[in-house]
């Protein structure tokens, strides 16, 4: 008698197209990423060094230091001890490299160019290029490899005719038996196609603070900014054209529209708000477990704590939808308010 084929539940289904990049194009792209484009951002801001602007120093967090110390002198005994601001040189320095420029560029001449840049570099390029990476390329891959995409032989319609004799009680209790077996292995490379990018996405945030004494030059800062935003676009274009030209990638598979139609438009915006939306749900768990590991590892950086968790959202939401326009719009909205919230507190 021909055994049943494997019960899957009807939510673990997916309907889209395999990944059809190779493990190969997506290290090498992965490698583009991380080291080439880089290497030739900072290249190319090396060769027009002399026309980019020039900050002086010292650094702008001193004097903020000193204002608020000299304002709150007279009512000290009033309200009582002074409260950490991330005007300190000691606050400055647990920031993030691109928000230390931010901050200690408020009152230079340059500093609406700084913050038009890292508006476009941190909120609008980077999110493109990392779930581009991390999620189409490097999350598709693995789940390609695992398995988590090859569609499921549905026992409702399946492709081998079963006998008419009836299940004895032991056949159905084996069934019961492969069918539960068979949904929690897929379960297990569901989770580890999610949790590789997301450990690797973390892991290159890891970063050490600067030295409050001897801050990184502003000039410094300001050349990364620039490389940044160069590497990322850079990424972004050509590993598209990689996946299209060596893999036959279509616009389904990379999740964008596939016309430049009013209507295609339309559906990405859709897509692109129902991941500001999902954003705004998970955005207070983010922050507060930002603001956690803050209070816990107060003398180290815990970015990588947050940007962990924040990633396996990314993946989950990205393996359930497999919409590129859905994770764009949560990566964006985290880093816009990522960036409202230091702007608020730079401007007051």
């Amino acid at each position: 008698m021909i055994s049943p084929p494997p019960l899957t539940s009807p939510r673990f289904l997916r309907l889209d197209r395999q990944v059809p990049w190779s493990l190969g194009l997506a290290f090498s792209i992965f490698l583009l990423y991380l080291i080439v484009f880089p290497f030739t951002a900072e290249s190319v801001v090396y060769l027009f060094e002399e026309r980019l602007p020039v900050f002086e120093e010292p650094p702008v967090a001193v004097d903020f230091q000193n204002a608020e110390k000299e304002s709150s002198s007279d009512d000290a005994t009033e309200n009582g001890p002074e409260t950490d601001s991330v005007f300190q040189p000691d606050q400055v320095a647990m920031q993030h490299p691109l928000a230390r420029l931010l901050i200690r560029s408020y009152s230079t001449p340059y500093f609406a160019l700084v913050v038009a840049l890292f508006f476009i570099t941190v909120v609008c390029a980077a999110p493109l290029t990392e779930e581009f990476v991390f999620r189409v390329v490097l999350q598709g891959t693995s789940q390609d490899l695992l398995g988590v995409d090859e569609k499921q032989p549905d026992p409702d319609n399946p492709s081998t005719p079963l006998s008419t004799l009836e299940l004895s009680s032991e056949e159905k209790l084996q069934f019961e038996k492969t069918s539960s077996s068979t949904a929690r292995s897929r379960r297990v490379r569901v989770c580890a196609a999610i949790l590789f990018p997301a450990i690797l996405f973390a892991l290159l945030h890891v970063t050490s603070p600067d030295n409050p004494e001897s801050p990184t030059p502003l000039n410094e800062l300001f050349q990364a900014l620039v490389s940044s935003g160069i590497a990322n676009l850079l990424t972004f274009v050509v590993g598209t054209l990689l996946l299209i030209r060596f893999a036959g990638a279509t616009s389904r598979d990379l999740g964008i529209p596939e016309s430049f139609s009013f209507q295609g438009a339309v559906s990405f915006l859709q897509s692109w708000g129902q991941g500001v939306l999902l954003m705004i749900l998970g955005a207070p768990f983010i922050l507060g477990l930002n603001k956690a590991a803050e209070s816990l590892f107060p003398d180290v950086i815990v970015a990588p704590i947050p940007i962990f968790f924040f990633a396996l959202y990314l993946g989950y939401v990205y393996y359930r939808i497999r919409k590129f326009a859905v994770v764009l719009g949560m990566h964006m909205t985290l880093n816009f308010i990522s960036f409202a919230t230091l702007m608020a507190l730079v401007l007051r």
